[in-house]
């Protein structure tokens, strides 16, 4: 018997109402985070734009984290591509192996508290600290984290799983007050390096990425205690 065609006529907004309506009704009190990996260079960028405002409007998001590390023609990030982005919402911009591509890291970073370079870069000052959001509309405080791997990559990297060993508790503290949330993206290059930081963490991240291969893997999971993960969300 012959197969019948599949239709893909679907419009974009078509794609995203369906979406809505069947996610809405289990996430109607949540803090809703929409988390974008690596946007690579000026088609990049245009989807970003386009895709967004739509996004958000779709799906009621209240916070934004994008990888911007190859938004510069795929290498780095330039002060005038940030503030071009920042029209969109973004809320906070993620990095990974390309982060000092571009010099202007070093301004934008002095400048403006949204740009987070991986925490367990070495001989970087002051990149450990973890920086945090306040979302008033959800009276909610979003930790953001990004660490780099250590497998396969050129450069060397504190040990990620031990970054936040003895501060585990005190965040657990903050977790179960229900005000804080955690979120982290993972730049690495091995799936069971990022697999092994979700499990390492379970219960402690809410929402777990993997991002720096550019393509998306197919193993998308909420943990038994709660946190949503995936090995790389893929590029835009």
């Amino acid at each position: 018997m012959q197969n019948k065609p599949r239709n893909y006529s679907y419009t974009n907004s078509a794609f995203f109402n369906v979406l809505s309506e069947q996610i809405t009704p289990s996430l109607n009190n949540s803090l809703r985070i929409l988390m974008i990996g690596d946007v690579v260079g000026q088609p990049g960028r245009t989807a970003l734009k386009k895709l967004v405002p739509l996004l958000k409007k779709s799906f009621g998001v209240d916070f934004v984290t994008v990888n911007g590390e190859n938004l510069a023609g795929g290498f780095g990030i330039t002060e005038k591509i940030y503030l071009s982005l920042m029209e969109l919402g973004i809320d906070a911009f993620t990095m990974g192996n390309h982060w000092k591509d571009k010099k202007d890291i070093f301004v934008l970073r002095e400048k403006y508290n949204n740009i987070i370079l991986p925490q367990n870069l070495c001989d970087v000052s002051g990149v450990e600290n973890v920086p945090v959001f306040y979302v008033e509309n959800k009276k909610k405080y979003v930790h953001v984290f990004n660490l780099m791997g250590q497998f396969a990559m050129k450069d060397n990297y504190k040990n990620p799983f031990q970054f936040l060993v003895n501060k585990k508790e005190n965040y657990l503290d903050k977790v179960n007050s229900s005000s804080h949330v955690l979120i982290a993206d993972i730049h690495a290059e091995a799936t069971s390096e990022k697999q092994a930081m979700a499990w390492l963490y379970n219960g402690l991240f809410a929402a777990l990425i993997g991002t720096h291969t550019h393509t998306p893997t197919f193993d998308a999971r909420l943990t038994e205690q709660g946190t949503a993960f995936v090995s790389d969300v893929g590029m835009t």
